[in-house]
């Protein structure tokens, strides 16, 4: 006798009711196709949902994005938040929203750059036509991916934001994902995996010697972590970090300091004299020298956003 007396019968309808129902599935979609096909019409532009309707889906999709990104990284904490993170990963953003530009110019007009790496893709026939959203539909949902990738730990404001663009849930199926978004965003994510962004080595180089770099000697405060002892840099070995075009980050590296051989032939150099002199003469307070455009970037420089870091530190919070 069955266990719990269930039926023997029942326990193999449900899975041929699945596999009929998905066969069925199957031969519609293959319909939807072929006519697409026949009418010249892409399989994107016949499957996909409607056009984005969110309440800022007007505006150009690439600087929507750049905004997003740009509040993440303030969002951003700890080491994550360390300039050399930041850059990696808005560069790993704009390579992907790039190459998946790149795939829908060279699908439906003329490609003029090549691609970031990867070969140029094409994913529909020379005889279909775009939807009028899709090549917004393929920026926002390449960038909402890179983004929800990297900030994994910040995935509900991202996924706030895309439904504010789109309308849409970010989980709602779209056929551009396997056609594109999940290529692009695969190859990316390859390039970029063991390039060293993630070396959790402390500094232990020279911080005595004249010249050399050292610690500020700051207590932490509230929007800046300390930076009082050489544990305290942050990312000290991003010089090691696989860069995205060059060979290596040496590449164009100078052999020595401007020419000199050791820190202390540097700060007892009469150019290091002229420079000491130079930030102190314009750089002043009370500076008669400096023009207002000097004044302009160094208060850019010297006053990032409260909780960001600064570069004059370069110490972790």
């Amino acid at each position: 006798m069955p266990e719990h007396g269930r039926q023997p019968a029942a326990k193999s309808a449900l899975p041929r009711s699945k596999s009929r129902a998905g066969r069925r599935l199957g031969r519609l979609r293959a319909v939807v196709v072929a006519g697409a096909l026949l009418a010249g019409l892409s399989p994107v532009a016949a499957a996909a949902p409607q056009a984005a309707a969110g309440p800022e889906s007007k505006g150009d999709p690439t600087q929507y994005w750049n905004k997003v990104l740009l509040q993440t990284f303030r969002n951003a904490r700890g080491w994550d938040a360390s300039p050399g993170k930041l850059t990696r990963s808005g560069a790993m953003v704009f390579a992907a929203i790039y190459n998946a530009e790149s795939a829908y110019q060279n699908t439906y007009g003329t490609m003029k750059y090549e691609p970031y790496l990867n070969r140029p893709l094409k994913y529909a026939t020379d005889s279909s036509e775009p939807r009028a959203d899709e090549e917004e539909r393929l920026i926002d949902r390449t960038a909402y991916r890179m983004l929800s990738e990297l900030y994994p730990g910040d995935r509900a404001f991202i996924d706030a934001r895309y439904e504010a663009r789109t309308g849409r849930s970010p989980r709602a199926p779209d056929p551009l994902d396997r056609l594109v978004v999940d290529r692009v965003v695969r190859q990316i994510n390859k390039a970029r995996a063991d390039d060293g962004s993630d070396n959790p080595e402390l500094y232990d180089g020279d911080t005595t010697t004249p010249g050399a770099w050292r610690p500020t000697g700051e207590e932490a405060t509230a929007d800046e972590g300390a930076c009082q002892e050489p544990g305290d840099a942050v990312t000290p070995n991003w010089g090691k970090v696989k860069p995205f075009v060059l060979r290596s980050g040496s590449q164009f590296r100078p052999p020595s300091l401007r020419g000199f051989t050791s820190y202390d032939e540097l700060v007892n150099s009469p150019e290091y004299a002229r420079q000491v002199d130079e930030v102190r003469r314009v750089g002043a307070v009370d500076s008669t020298e400096r023009t207002r455009e000097q004044t302009v970037i160094g208060w850019f420089w010297d006053h990032d956003l409260n909780g960001t870091y600064h570069p004059r530190g370069s110490c972790s919070s």
